[in-house]
């Protein structure tokens, strides 16, 4: 290929270098435009890893793990969560390791939510209802039970659920109940994981 294509590869605020920049330099190139040596250019640089011989290329050690980037799924999917204490995201891959089902925590479709100002829980301060305490005044359905309720049960026997905070004490053996052969969660240093003990006698 041949034109006025200058691949200089722009690190800073804005640009990584995994996706770099392909400049046209065109006379006749004009804000808002840009010529096909550009798009073909721009192309190369994102989907194809960079130009043969350029650093931006992607190395393997660059690839997530399927547990960390099944945590990033769930960290996407906890922003839909309807409660003022803490949004919560799970997300189920089966044993073939395919996304099948998501959740996020809040109230029953259609009912005023938490951060509507529903929820007795959500109205109170952590120091007068400390994290982890008893439920009983929460409206919410949690993000693991949201997944439970929508998951096929072939999905889940053998499967592993990723949340953005530890299951708690009622979560937990909903899921070993369900069939989920792991739990791994978001921690402040990382993530967790259990391996649930789901045989039968």
């Amino acid at each position: 290929m041949s034109g006025p294509l200058d691949t200089t590869t722009k690190r800073g605020p804005g640009n990584t270098e995994a996706f770099g920049v392909a400049r046209c330099t065109s006379e006749k190139a004009t804000p808002g435009s840009c010529c096909t040596e550009w798009k073909r250019g721009r192309f190369r640089k994102t989907f194809l890893g960079g130009v043969r011989g350029s650093s931006t290329v992607s190395k393997p050690s660059d690839r997530p793990s399927w547990d960390d980037w099944a945590l990033g799924i769930a960290d996407a999917v906890a922003p839909r969560g309807d409660c003022t204490r803490s949004r919560v995201g799970a997300v189920l891959l089966d044993r073939r390791r395919r996304v099948v089902m998501s959740g996020m925590n809040g109230t029953v479709p259609g009912e005023k939510g938490c951060l509507a100002g529903a929820c007795p829980r959500g109205r109170a301060t952590y120091e007068q209802i400390p994290a982890g305490s008893d439920y009983g005044n929460c409206i919410a359905i949690h993000a693991e039970e949201n997944l439970l309720i929508n998951a096929r049960r072939e999905d889940l026997e053998g499967g592993t659920v990723y949340i953005t905070r530890a299951p708690c004490y009622r979560c937990l053996p909903r899921l070993k109940s369900a069939g989920v052969f792991r739990v791994v969660w978001r921690t402040e240093t990382g993530w967790d994981a259990k391996v649930l003990d789901w045989g039968r006698k």
